[in-house]
């Protein structure tokens, strides 16, 4: 199977419920989530009940960190966490979807001392790009995540075809189409789960050869949303930093980073990205409107999204 761009989760949750069966279909083992949500999960979002063949014992941290920066601190600041468990372990994974940066890499490399607690147990970093491929050879993770990109056969029509193709992509988006140009228009001050599982949009196109769509036009608009995304990502990244909303899972604040006389340059930048985003879409979604009379602007077809 090729190396293929992963579809991200908007849902924290899920996502450690999808490493967690990734992880016990990879290693025979019977791993489960810690906890439930209000929680001090001091540290660790998933374990291992009964030790491995080795006798060792594994915990799991996830961070579904799709636009946020990862540094060393934050890997610390969980690691500590774990000094309050009541579950003794050998082995700590800390599983990520940020992108890898040589900077934290460096970092890990250069605080093993630390990471290990003095070599007293093993510690692993995973990047959720480096394994999602890999997932996909286990029937019960397609079918449970990602079965849209697997139960969409082959249609003579092409408009039919499309139309399917839209709601495939629509299932990986936590929005209603209509809804996107407001959720981009505030990505310039906050990052939410609907704008960030937009960043799915890219997957769609590495996934699916020879165009996600036969009307090309639809083509040409999700290739501009793609670097629509990562020129504000690049933004983002560079200058601000991410803080959790605590009322709302899922939801960041943007705080500002850089130096105070670059401010006004930067965020008119930003703004002026967001903004063009924010209406590309809204002609995107009046395209939809006069041409896919079967596709719901107004549905939210997203398939973690409560019935």
């Amino acid at each position: 199977m090729p190396n293929l761009k992963q579809i991200n989760f908007s849902d924290d949750k899920e996502f450690e419920r999808y490493v967690c069966e990734y992880f016990s279909l990879k290693y025979g083992a019977n791993f489960t989530t810690y906890g439930s949500s209000g929680e001090e999960q001091k540290g660790i979002d998933g374990f291992n009940y009964a030790p491995f063949s080795d006798g060792k014992r594994h915990v799991i941290q996830c961070k579904n960190w799709v636009s946020k920066k990862l540094k060393i601190e934050n890997i610390l600041d969980d690691l500590n966490k774990t000094d309050g468990l009541g579950i003794e372990f050998n082995a700590f994974h800390f599983v990520t979807s940020a992108k890898k940066e040589t900077k934290l890499q460096d970092d890990i490399t250069n605080n093993l001392n630390l990471l290990t607690k003095n070599h007293t147990i093993e510690f692993n970093i995973l990047y959720y790009s480096d394994f999602f491929d890999d997932s996909l050879q286990y029937e019960s993770i397609r079918n449970k995540y990602f079965s849209p990109l697997f139960s969409n056969s082959a249609n003579s029509n092409p408009v039919k075809r499309d139309t399917d193709n839209l709601i495939m992509l629509a299932n990986f988006i936590d929005s209603s189409f209509i809804n996107i140009p407001f959720e981009i228009s505030n990505a310039h001050n906050q990052e939410t789960p609907a704008y960030s599982s937009l960043s799915n949009i890219e997957a769609m196109n590495n996934l699916l050869y020879e165009g996600v769509f036969y009307d090309q036009k639809l083509n040409d608009y999700l290739k501009s949303f793609e670097e629509y995304i990562e020129r504000i990502d690049d933004y983002r990244i560079q200058y601000y930093e991410f803080l959790a909303n605590m009322n709302s899972p899922g939801h960041y604040h943007l705080r500002y980073t850089g130096r105070y006389e670059d401010l006004p340059l930067v965020r008119n930048h930003l703004v002026a990205l967001v903004d063009n985003f924010s209406e590309t879409f809204k002609r995107f979604n009046g395209y939809l409107k006069n041409n896919y009379y079967n596709f719901d602007l107004y549905k939210n077809y997203y398939r973690f999204h409560p019935i």
